[in-house]
């Protein structure tokens, strides 16, 4: 689930809503480039731009965006007497674009129905808006392109595109922050757009079903991981127990990785019903480039397992790569108290990771 894959929603819905984007920000302040919330009815329904007076003030214009058909830019200084007044102390600068995002035009559907599906981790390129407010005309075409790294493009910058994209595309590609750029066009004008890199998504993996995975799969998946569980039971593996899991799969446990695609973007949480199948899976993962294996359980059947693994041919190199017992020690002793424990260890096994969180 992203914020693309609500926008189509809302769509379907006959809702109207804004979206607002980060686009800038210096100093301290809440919010990343590249964080971005929805807004309908001047309330967030999906994401962040950090809260506060910030979203505050974009919830109050997100209609006004909406009814006019035109993006507004909104500038915050985050320090001084009426930053203070308001409650903002953070002491910096953020720039947040915000644009009409439902309904979706028909133009705009394919690009948005592309960008919906990030979540299978094999879409990676750069996102371009246009962020010049009179660059956009109202009820035409959004001036958004993703550009795919194998040079595909979908979506349109309008009369912009020539401009934009005549340093090349490999100049564009290789963008590795979210960040805003700035061409002229013949006549000397000055064009911004938006560069946001697509890189692969962060999957959270949990094998098991019961009341432990239900609770992590809500905490994860609201703090921007892509969830997927799998259990080998029909009765466990319901996609109405787990509305904030982009897939729960009825799998057998033998072999479950085979299918997935797991790399350095790939977090894998084991909470199986038993120690063999904890120990299946463990197997398997030893054998993937995943970035954080976690295993739910004892120190003692931690020891079991490892005993046992040791005698398949696998050494302390590879239990050094295995989060058990898994999480942070916070004294968690309930499911949501332990879900919130491995997101914790997950976020930041996320923030020390070759490959930082998504922009998109």
């Amino acid at each position: 689930m992203n914020v693309y894959s609500e926008i189509l929603k809302l769509s379907e819905e006959g809702r109207s809503a804004a979206m607002a984007t980060v686009i800038s920000k210096a100093g301290s302040g809440p919010g990343t480039e590249g964080a971005r919330c929805l807004i309908a009815g001047e309330r967030v329904v999906f994401g962040s731009v950090g809260g506060g007076m910030v979203e505050a003030e974009a919830c109050g214009t997100a209609a006004r965006v909406v009814s006019s058909g035109r993006p507004m830019t909104l500038s915050f200084n985050l320090k001084g007497g009426h930053a203070a007044e308001a409650g903002m102390l953070c002491g910096g600068e953020m720039t947040i674009f915000l644009e009409p995002a439902a309904p979706v035009s028909p133009s705009c559907r394919p690009l948005f129905e592309k960008l919906k599906d990030i979540s299978s981790g094999n879409l990676r390129g750069v996102l371009l808006t246009v962020i010049d407010e009179e660059k956009w005309q109202p009820g035409g075409p959004v001036p958004k392109m993703l550009i795919e790294h194998t040079g595909a493009a979908t979506g349109s910058l309008g009369p912009c595109g020539g401009i934009v994209l005549a340093g090349g595309l490999d100049d564009l590609l290789s963008a590795n922050r979210p960040e805003v750029r700035y061409v002229k066009d013949e006549a000397g004008n000055s064009i911004s757009f938006f560069i946001e890199p697509i890189i692969r998504r962060h999957v959270l993996y949990v094998f098991g079903g019961g009341h432990v995975s239900r609770a992590l799969a809500s905490v994860a998946g609201s703090v921007d991981f892509d969830v997927v569980v799998m259990d080998d039971r029909p009765a466990y593996s319901k996609a109405q127990d787990f509305p904030m899991a982009s897939r729960v799969l009825c799998v057998p446990f033998d072999n479950v990785l085979d299918s997935l695609n797991i790399n350095e973007a790939s977090y894998l949480v084991i909470a199986t019903r038993g120690h063999m199948h904890d120990m299946e899976v463990l197997m398997q993962a030893l054998r993937t480039d995943a970035g954080y294996i976690g295993m739910v359980g004892s120190s003692r059947k931690r020891d079991e397992i490892f005993r046992r693994l040791v005698e398949a041919g696998f050494t302390e190199d590879d239990f050094a790569r295995v989060h058990t017992p898994v999480g942070i020690d916070i004294g968690a002793e309930t499911p949501a108290e332990i879900a919130v424990s491995i997101t914790a260890e997950i976020i930041r096994a996320r923030a020390d990771g070759p490959e930082k969180r998504k922009v998109i």
